[in-house]
């Protein structure tokens, strides 16, 4: 195994113990795990974010997924409405892939949220003609192009209720190896500067945003909080051998 890959697998395996140390839920680690073979597309760091969002969110109302690959965000969503009984999940997401359409079912049957998932395989624009309820959240991780981010915002951002929550994926700085200049002239453009919007924090690539008003500052301030003390310890382990 390369030097470069042992060391972020190492550097995941210690995110996931200060995740847990941080939250002490154990339940979405576990249903993650029974799950199967979801990739690593999303840090746990992430998952607990969208799954503390979708359990303990404000508001009513569906929550949307734009892109789902194998279905880990999925289940991290469902899991946390079918925690607290609250909405459906609409997965959205064409699934070209026939293998990869079926591992996502398998998945999400396996995590026993099957039931709390409405799989929409089609894109993000035939989906939402016919989609009618209001949202609570609203996750974009779906066509990474400048274009589809930015009719993924337009087509998407008056569903979701005033003081709803936002979260898009892959959003680095520019400094970062992974930056996506797609992603980030698209929310720069129709989010960062909008009125529309306030940005309320960044869980490694989530970026997260309330629609027009705050309603959910006791997670955010959490969330934060939690960022900071994750700051520090990076600072430290980058000091050590784990840094490449």
């Amino acid at each position: 195994m390369p030097l470069v890959s042992f060391k972020e697998k190492a550097r995941r395996i210690l995110q996931v113990f200060f995740a847990l140390a941080a939250y002490r839920d154990f339940k979405l680690l576990f249903v993650l795990l029974k799950a199967g073979e979801l990739g690593q597309m999303t840090s746990f760091i992430e998952s607990n974010f969208l799954y503390r969002c979708a359990k303990n969110g404000w508001g009513g109302g569906a929550i949307v997924e734009i892109g789902s690959f194998k279905g880990r965000t999925t289940i991290c969503l469902a899991l946390g409405s079918k925690m607290t009984g609250r909405e459906m999940v609409y997965a959205i997401d064409p699934q070209p892939d026939l293998s990869i359409r079926e591992q996502f079912i398998r998945n999400l049957t396996r995590a026993k949220i099957i039931k709390q998932v409405v799989p929409l395989f089609q894109k993000s624009e035939e989906a939402v003609r016919d989609f009618s309820s209001p949202v609570r959240l609203l996750f974009i991780d779906g066509n990474h192009e400048y274009e589809a981010v930015k009719q993924d915002i337009l087509l998407w951002q008056g569903k979701v209720i005033d003081g709803g929550i936002i979260a898009f994926h892959d959003y680095f700085p520019e400094t970062n190896p992974a930056f996506l200049a797609g992603v980030n002239k698209a929310i720069s453009e129709l989010v960062l500067n909008s009125p529309e919007f306030i940005v309320e924090g960044r869980v490694d690539s989530v970026l997260f945003v309330s629609k027009k008003r705050t309603e959910n500052k006791a997670l955010f301030d959490q969330t934060n909080k939690i960022n900071k003390l994750r700051e520090y310890c990076k600072a430290k382990l980058d000091h050590t051998w784990f840094k490449y």
